[in-house]
C-alpha cells in the first residue's frame, strides 16, 4: 500500500495527526491582544492563533556559519520532538513590525503548525531575527541550530512558506478570519466570514433539512454541542459543528461558499484527511448567501417543528433510488454463528491487528462481494467449483463459502498482505471481474455532474457501483496515513437528489465496506472536490454487470407450410429471427424446430458494432439440459450444425440455443438466427456449462406461442398435422430440473385475435414450489412489466405496438423435481 493506486486499510484504532482548535479554547502560553494592538498592526490579529507552514526549502539549504548567529534569537529544530522554536519573529505589515516568539510543532514531514506565540515587549537587533510579511505570507528564519544528539549540532538557515502562496491564509483567529481577508478588514471593505452565532443557527437549519430530506438518521433529542474550527492544507476553514449524543455536521465559513460539506450520525472523532485537500464551492456566491440565510432563518427557529425522515428512504415523487447492499467487514465477524470474514485468508505479517492474525480481507475483494452477493451471481467459484451460499446472508450469517470467496478474489487480484491493510491494483481486478462472469463500464469522469448520472444509470438498472477513491482511510474514521497515499474501494448504491428554493443538491449513498460503519449520504461535490485533489491517483467508477436476459426469439420452421405467408411478419418466427441487445453482459435466446434438409443448420450473427462479436453459444434438447453442447468464446457469425455439435438431428426436433456475450455490449444492436445452407462453422463443441443469470438464476429453457402466423387454421382438428402440432404455435410446453440455484425459462409469444391472453402453469409442481415472478415485455424493449404470483398465472395482450413480447418465468426457489411448464391461448 505505499502506492497512490494501491491499497485499502481497514477499520483500526489508530490516530490520524491533525491539529484543530475549539472555539473558545486558548492555547497555553498566547499571548491575547487587546484593540490597541488591532490597530498598532492596522490589522486583525488576537488570541488563539494557528499558523500552519510549509517548507518552502527543505531544512539544511543554506549553510550558515556561527559568525552569523546570535544566541538570544537563533531558531533550534530539535529532531528528538520535531519542534521548531523562533526566539524572535517580526511581523511586518508595511513599513511596521511588531516582534513575537513563537513555537511551532511538526505536524507531518515538511508541515508545522504554530503552538505558541507571545508578544515581545520590545524589538530586537539581529542578524538571525525571523520576519514574518502578512502581505506574501512568508516567513524567513535566517538562522537554525539543529539539535541532534550531543555529539552533533548543525547552523543552517531555512524559509518557510504560506500553504498557498498566492492566497495566503496563515493565522486563525478568535474569529476564524482566514489570513486572505485580513487587508480587507483593514481597508473596512467587511469580511464574509459566518459568526459563530449564524453559524450556530444555520447548522439547526441543516440539521432541519437532512432529516425532512431523509438523509440522515438522529435521534429525537439530538442537539449541538460544540463548535470547533479547522484549518486545512489548502489555507480553507472549515467549521465542525459537533452533536450531542452523537453525530456531526462540517459547514463551510464564508457565506460565498456554498453551506454543507459534509455530515453524519456517527461520532465526531476530529479526523480529517480528505477535508484537507477540500478546496470549497464558491462559483455561484450569490446563490449560496441566499441558501445561508434560509439554513439561518430555518435554525432561529429551533428544532422543536420539524419532520423527521429515515435516512434511508426515497419519498415518492424524489429522484431517488437505494438497493441495500449487505453490510460485511475485511475481519471479525458478523455474528456468533457467522465464521471470520477473513478466515480463508493467509496468516498475517507479525504485529497485524486482525483478531485471528490472519491478512485483512481488504476493501477491494469486499467490495467486490458484496456487488456479487447483490445479484447472486455466479452460483458456484469458477475457481474452485464451491457454491456461495448467497441466500445465507438473509439470516444473518456470513458462512465458509463467501469466506472462500473473498480469499480468491484477493489470490487472483494478487493483493498485497501488510499489517496495514490487503490491496490490490484496479488493473488487477480486470481479469477476475471477467473471470467470474462480469462485464464493465467504467467511468473516469469524476465531476459531480460525471459520476451522479453514471451512478444513476447503473442503480436504476439495480447495479451497485464502485468507486476506486482517494484517501478514503483518512476520513472521519481514524486512520494514521496523513503522510500515505492510500486509496479505498466503496460501494455506491444509491443516489438523491435535493431540490432547494435556490439550488439542487445530489446525493451518494456510499457502503464503506465496514460492516456499516461510516456508511452515510455523501454530498456529491465534496465527494468530486476530494477525488480530484490528486490528479496523480488512478480513480474510477465501475459498474459489474452481470450476464442479464435480454430477449428471445422462434425458429418454428416445420409449420412453415401452414403459415400465413402473406403476414407482414412473415418469416419472422418461423424460418429466422431476431432479438435486441441491450448494453452490458447480454444473454438471448432461441427456439429451434429442425426441418431435415431446410433447417437443420442455423446461422447466428450480429448486424452491430465491433463489440458484438464474441459469444459463448449453447445448443440442447428443449427439455433438459443435461446433454448441452458449448461453443466457447466464438466469433459471431457462426453456424451450429450435426457436424460441430455431434447431434443427430431428428426432422421436427425440438432444440434450444443460448447467446451469451463475453464481452461489454457498448450500444443497442440486433442479433439474428436464421436457416441456413452453409456449412457448420469449423469449431467443435464441448460439453455444456450451466447458463447463470443475475439473481441466482440458470437457464432451464424456453419456448414459442407463434399464433398469429396460423390464426387461418385456429380451431381445426390438427390430426393431419402431424404430431407435433400445436406446439410452438397456440400452446408450448418447457422444462424445469432440480439444482441448487433457481430456474427460469422464456417463451416467445406473437399474440392474435385467436390468442389475446397466454396461461402460464406447471400443473405438476406443488403450491409452495409455484411461486413466480413474471416479467414480460415488447421483444425489442429495455424496460419490463413484472410481477409476482403462484402459478397458474395469465397475462393479456395489451394490442399496442409489436405483436410480439417476450417473457421470463423466474421461480422464487429450486424446484424438487423434474416439471412442466406450459403456457396456452385460450381454448388449448
Amino acid at each position: 500500500m505505499v502506492n497512490i493506486n494501491r491499497g485499502c486499510p481497514p477499520q483500526t484504532e489508530k490516530q490520524f495527526k491533525s491539529f484543530v482548535l475549539p472555539v473558545g479554547n486558548i492555547l497555553t502560553g498566547i499571548q491575547s491582544f487587546n484593540q490597541e494592538d488591532i490597530r498598532q498592526m492596522n490589522t486583525k490579529i488576537i488570541s488563539n492563533a494557528l499558523l500552519a507552514l510549509t517548507l518552502f526549502t527543505p531544512l539544511g539549504v543554506w549553510a550558515a556559519g556561527a559568525s552569523n548567529t546570535e544566541e538570544s534569537c537563533l531558531a533550534t529544530f530539535s529532531v528528538s520532538d520535531q519542534t521548531l522554536t523562533i526566539p524572535c519573529v517580526e511581523v511586518v505589515m508595511g513599513n511596521e513590525t511588531v516582534p513575537y516568539s513563537a513555537q511551532l510543532q511538526q505536524v507531518e514531514e515538511g508541515s508545522f503548525a504554530l503552538t505558541q506565540v507571545v508578544k515581545l515587549l520590545a524589538a530586537v537587533e539581529s542578524e538571525c531575527v525571523a520576519s514574518y510579511s502578512l502581505e506574501t505570507g512568508e516567513l524567513g528564519v535566517p538562522c537554525v541550530e539543529e539539535v541532534n544528539p550531543p555529539w552533533k549540532t548543525e547552523s543552517q538557515g531555512m524559509r518557510l512558506q504560506a500553504l498557498e502562496p498566492s492566497t495566503p491564509k496563515m493565522f486563525v483567529i478568535s474569529d476564524r478570519t482566514p489570513m486572505s481577508q485580513l487587508r480587507s478588514i483593514a481597508s473596512d471593505e467587511g469580511t464574509s466570514e459566518v459568526s459563530q452565532e449564524d453559524t450556530k443557527k444555520a447548522s439547526l437549519g441543516v440539521l432541519k433539512y437532512l432529516q425532512e430530506n431523509g438523509l440522515i438518521n438522529l435521534p429525537p433529542d439530538t442537539e449541538v454541542d460544540s463548535l470547533e474550527s479547522y484549518l486545512n492544507q489548502k489555507g480553507l476553514k472549515l467549521n465542525i459543528v459537533v452533536l450531542k449524543p452523537a453525530g456531526f455536521l462540517i459547514l463551510s465559513s464564508d457565506y460565498s461558499h456554498d453551506v454543507i460539506i459534509d455530515f453524519s450520525a456517527q461520532k465526531w472523532e476530529a479526523h480529517f484527511g480528505y477535508l484537507d485537500v477540500f478546496t470549497g464551492r464558491d462559483d455561484r456566491p450569490e446563490i449560496y448567501k441566499n441558501k445561508w440565510k434560509q439554513f439561518i432563518e430555518q435554525g432561529s427557529e429551533g428544532l422543536r417543528h420539524r419532520e423527521v425522515r429515515s435516512g434511508d428512504d426515497c419519498a415518492v415523487g424524489e429522484e431517488c433510488r437505494r438497493l441495500y447492499t449487505v453490510r460485511w467487514d475485511q475481519s471479525g465477524r458478523k455474528n456468533v454463528n457467522s465464521v471470520d470474514y477473513n478466515s480463508e485468508m493467509p496468516t498475517g505479517p507479525s504485529g497485524i491487528k486482525t483478531p485471528n492474525g490472519r491478512c485483512y480481507a481488504g476493501c477491494v475483494a469486499v467490495a467486490t462481494a458484496q456487488i456479487m452477493n447483490y445479484h447472486k451471481y455466479p452460483s458456484y467459484s469458477p475457481i474452485s467449483g464451491i457454491r456461495y451460499n448467497w441466500n445465507n446472508d438473509l439470516f444473518d450469517t456470513f458462512d465458509t463459502s463467501l469466506a472462500t470467496l473473498l480469499e480468491e478474489l484477493n489470490n487472483m487480484g494478487r493483493a498485497s498482505c501488510e499489517i496495514t491493510g490487503t490491496g490490490i491494483y484496479r488493473e488487477d481486478m480486470l481479469g477476475p471481474f471477467k473471470a467470474y462472469g462480469y462485464t464493465i463500464d467504467s467511468n473516469d469522469d469524476l465531476t459531480a455532474k460525471g459520476m451522479y448520472s453514471f451512478a444513476k444509470k447503473h442503480i436504476d438498472q439495480n447495479r451497485p457501483v464502485l468507486l476506486w477513491g482517494q484517501k478514503w482511510t483518512a476520513s472521519i474514521l481514524g486512520f494514521d496515513i496523513s503522510t500515505r497515499g492510500y486509496n479505498h474501494l466503496v460501494v455506491v448504491e444509491g443516489y438523491k437528489k435535493v431540490t432547494g428554493s435556490f439550488d439542487d443538491d445530489h446525493f451518494l449513498y456510499i457502503n464503506y465496506g465496514w460492516g456499516g460503519y461510516g456508511d452515510r449520504w455523501w454530498l456529491i461535490d465534496t465527494l468530486a472536490d476530494w477525488l480530484w485533489s490528486d490528479r496523480l491517483a488512478k480513480k474510477s467508477l465501475d459498474a459489474l454487470i452481470p450476464i442479464f436476459w435480454t430477449g428471445n426469439g422462434s425458429i418454428i420452421s416445420y409449420h412453415r407450410q401452414r403459415a400465413n405467408t402473406s403476414d407482414d411478419q412473415y418469416p419472422y418466427g418461423i424460418e429466422k429471427d431476431l432479438t435486441t441487445l441491450h448494453p452490458g453482459s447480454p444473454v438471448a435466446f432461441f427456439q429451434w424446430q429442425v426441418t431435415k434438409g431446410s433447417c437443420d443448420r442455423l446461422s447466428i450473427f450480429a448486424k452491430s458494432p465491433n463489440d458484438v462479436k464474441r459469444a459463448d453459444i449453447t445448443v440442447g434438447s428443449w427439455d433438459s439440459r443435461s446433454s448441452d453442447r458449448l461453443f466457447e468464446n466464438v466469433s459471431l457469425p457462426f453456424v451450429i450444425g450435426e457436424g460441430n455439435t455431434g447431434i443427430a438431428f431428428p426432422d421436427a426436433g425440438w432444440y434450444v440455443v443460448s447467446v451469451a456475450f463475453k464481452d461489454a455490449v457498448t450500444q443497442f444492436s440486433s442479433l439474428y438466427a436464421e436457416c441456413t445452407s452453409q456449412s457448420p462453422s469449423y469449431q467443435q463443441s464441448v460439453a455444456g456449462k450451466p447458463v447463470l443469470l443475475n439473481g441466482g438464476y440458470k437457464w432451464n429453457g424456453n419456448a414459442s406461442i407463434i399464433s398469429r402466423l396460423f390464426s387461418h387454421l385456429y380451431g381445426q382438428n390438427g390430426q393431419n398435422f402431424g404430431g407435433e402440432w400445436p406446439f410452438g404455435v397456440f400452446h408450448d410446453v418447457t422444462k424445469v430440473s432440480p439444482s441448487p440455484e433457481k430456474p427460469v425459462v422464456f417463451f416467445q409469444w406473437m399474440a392474435s385475435d385467436m390468442c389475446t391472453s397466454l396461461t402460464i402453469d406447471s400443473p405438476d409442481l406443488g403450491y409452495s414450489e409455484k411461486q413466480v415472478k413474471i416479467s414480460s415485455k415488447q421483444w425489442s424493449s429495455s424496460s419490463y412489466d413484472t410481477q409476482s404470483g403462484t402459478l397458474p398465472m395469465t397475462l393479456y395482450n395489451s394490442n399496442v405496438g409489436s405483436p410480439w413480447r417476450v417473457i421470463q418465468v423466474a421461480f422464487e426457489s429450486p424446484v424438487s423435481k423434474t416439471a412442466s411448464v406450459t403456457a396456452k391461448c385460450p381454448g388449448f
